[in-house]
């Protein structure tokens, strides 16, 4: 009795390949039936067909064999879909690669520019070391002129003072 109800508790589709498995004639004859199906060139007939295969319990005159204008009306808005969804992602990458375009050539460009500015920089203090280099050697030469002139002025005051007649000069007298 549990066997019976067991039986009659099985998904059909279930009992179908339970049952197909045990028959070797059934199995093959099912293998050419979705052979033959997948060969159908027109979509909405093969879909109509693999529905009937895959689920035999459904009747003839299912939605999409009674009404195949309005299957194919539903195939083509999916596909109409799809196909905006494609265009809308090709869009969408097209604004990605193009914004990473731009980014990549701001950071082209502000490398140029920080280059510049170090080039600039490097000049310029070339330049000023130059100027201060230039000022310190006046200033060396200034002060070596002035030494020279005040170790003349103190080897005249230390030298002894000859006056006009000869005489050495002494300042105690």
């Amino acid at each position: 009795m549990l066997a019976l109800l067991l039986l009659f508790a099985a998904a059909p589709a279930d009992r179908a390949k339970d049952v197909a498995a045990r028959l070797p004639i059934a199995r093959s004859a099912m293998r050419e039936v979705h052979l033959a199906a997948a060969a159908i060139s027109d979509q909405p007939l093969r879909a109509a067909v693999e529905a009937m295969v895959m689920a035999p319990w459904l009747p003839p005159e299912s939605y999409a064999v009674a009404h195949p204008a309005e299957a194919e009306r539903m195939l083509q808005a999916g596909r109409l879909n799809y196909e905006r969804a494609v265009d809308e992602g090709e869009a969408e990458q097209a604004r990605l690669v193009s914004q990473t375009e731009v980014v990549q050539a701001a950071h082209a460009e502000s490398a140029r520019i920080v280059d510049a500015a170090q080039a600039e920089i490097d000049q310029l203090r070339a330049e000023c070391d130059a100027y201060v280099d230039g000022k310190l050697g006046e200033f060396e030469e200034l002060l070596t002129h002035t030494l020279r002139t005040v170790g003349k002025g103190r080897s005249r005051l230390h030298a002894p003072m000859v006056g006009a007649n000869g005489r050495q000069y002494d300042y105690r007298e």
